[in-house]
């Protein structure tokens, strides 16, 4: 499947795509959720569309599932000003880990956005392609629930619902309740379904609480009109549980990388200016806050320890020169 850049603008996508129906309509709508949130993205001002003149591209291909990491991507996507300097952005989605593994792998992708954590995991199982080029989603885990609830204790032996298990929202929210001298599979009950069946949930009031990032958390409070709200920054705590962790330090959760054997001589300096863009982007337009490899080689070891994850070796961070 590939969507150029130019189909995320405010006509429908032209989607190339090949597999059985029920896969069609499952792409259909997750593409349709990209083309919305660019729309959107338009339309409060965070991005402009921007053409330039024709001339011999390098091409660079991203991919990234449906998630927060996926937002600075559709903002270089949408401004086009990378084409001014000879470098075309080619949008290639992923619908979930297993497809996000499938393009890592077949190396038809050179750039990539996710999880910290799940590239560690990634690494460590064999997939040693992958460099990790910075991170960009700090502190972005919350507990949503109702106006009544403000801490762990007023969730005692109430459902708290969470994505998928083992993952970083997972991690972080049962050592953030360890931290807070709970017991998390004892003093709470803790359910896994698919992200959408958990908003249903707490949006129609049948669930207590629900762990999601963002900005899946600012759509949540805005679809349920002032009933729900951000209880509990379960980062916090976690962070308290990692060795070596300074006061305000941030967690990194999402980060950008690049896949290795593709970013061949003609391709650095392309890759360089879309680093340049892209931290601009995040910093400039969404206040986030980008850090290269060289300023997180302290925080990634003992972080990845404390969320049970491998600590990789040097070979996977992104080298500039």
């Amino acid at each position: 499947m590939r969507i150029l850049p130019g189909d995320l603008g405010g006509q429908s996508p032209t989607i190339y795509l090949k597999g059985d129906e029920k896969m069609e309509k499952k792409t259909k709508t997750i593409i349709g959720i990209f083309a919305i949130i660019a729309v959107t993205l338009i339309a409060i001002g965070i991005v402009c569309p921007y053409t330039s003149g024709a001339k011999e591209m390098v091409r660079l291909r991203i991919t990234t599932p449906p998630n927060p990491n996926m937002i600075p991507a559709f903002i270089l996507l949408e401004q086009g000003k990378l084409e001014d300097q000879g470098i075309k952005l080619e949008y290639i989605p992923s619908m979930g880990a297993s497809d996000l593994m499938a393009h890592l792998q077949s190396g038809d992708v050179d750039i990539a956005l996710f999880s910290v954590p799940g590239g560690s995991k990634m690494y460590h199982k064999g997939i040693r392609k992958i460099r990790l080029i910075g991170v960009h989603v700090w502190k972005a885990i919350y507990v949503v629930a109702g106006k009544d609830i403000s801490s762990w204790e007023n969730l005692k032996g109430k459902d708290i619902y969470i994505a998928f298990r083992g993952g970083p929202p997972d991690v972080i929210t049962r050592a953030s309740m360890k931290v807070a001298g709970y017991k998390p599979y004892e003093d709470f009950n803790i359910k896994y379904l698919p992200g959408s069946e958990i908003k249903q949930l707490i949006l129609s009031g049948k669930a207590n609480a629900a762990v999601f990032p963002e900005p899946h958390v600012s759509l949540l409070l805005l679809k349920s009109k002032g009933k729900l709200k951000v209880a509990i920054s379960p980062q916090k705590g976690f962070a308290r549980n990692i060795s070596n962790w300074k006061e305000g330090e941030e967690i990194p959760v999402g980060g950008l990388w690049a896949i290795a054997p593709n970013i061949k001589e003609e391709k650095r300096e392309a890759v360089k200016k879309f680093i340049e863009a892209f931290s601009d982007a995040n910093e400039c337009r969404l206040q986030l806050d980008f850090r290269g490899v060289e300023k997180l080689k302290p925080l990634i070891p003992s972080y990845l320890k404390a969320l049970g994850f491998p600590i990789p070796d040097e070979g996977i961070y992104y080298k500039l020169n």
